[in-house]
């Protein structure tokens, strides 16, 4: 028994040497992007078609139809957009890889809602493709929103009006 516990505290003593956090990125933005352009690397393509401001959206999951009302000092952006898989290798479609990002810095994160229309996660393999909506739930006071897509380590960004 004690030389079994020996071994654990020698390999953790070893290993933890070999544990590095990992990197903290801060992206800058590569290319200012226009709305229904579509922008690309070697493996994916990127079409933003809109960034919309509303108060509430209704969707479908399930053939049962819901709205949702943004909180109160708050508003929802929808963004469509579609991932295209343009290499040889399957891609993971990310939907967490956009952002938006106001004038004081805040960084708002893609919420989580699933319903027909919406862009989910998953693979695809060479020329399929995902087309769906995104959703932001942001303070209504927000100013200068933009919109990040992280492209592989390249930040594409659109401004949204």
């Amino acid at each position: 028994m004690t030389y079994l516990l020996s071994v654990v505290v020698l390999a953790a003593v070893i290993t933890a040497g070999c544990i590095n956090p990992l990197p903290t990125q801060i992206f800058r933005p590569d290319t200012t992007a226009e709305f229904g352009s579509t922008y690309s690397d070697s493996e994916q393509a990127v079409t933003v078609f809109s960034a919309q401001k509303t108060q509430s959206f209704t969707s479908v999951f399930y053939n049962v139809s819901s709205t949702k009302e943004a909180a109160k000092g708050y508003t929802f952006v929808i963004v469509d957009a579609q991932i295209q898989n343009i290499g040889a290798d399957r891609i993971a479609v990310i939907p967490h890889r956009f952002s938006i990002v106001d004038s004081g810095g805040n960084r708002f994160e893609k919420e989580p809602y699933h319903g027909s229309g919406w862009l989910m996660s998953g693979e695809l393999t060479k020329n399929q493709y995902k087309k769906g909506k995104v959703l932001f739930e942001i303070p209504q006071n927000s100013k200068e929103l933009v919109l990040h897509y992280d492209l592989n380590g390249k930040l594409l960004s659109w401004k949204i009006n």
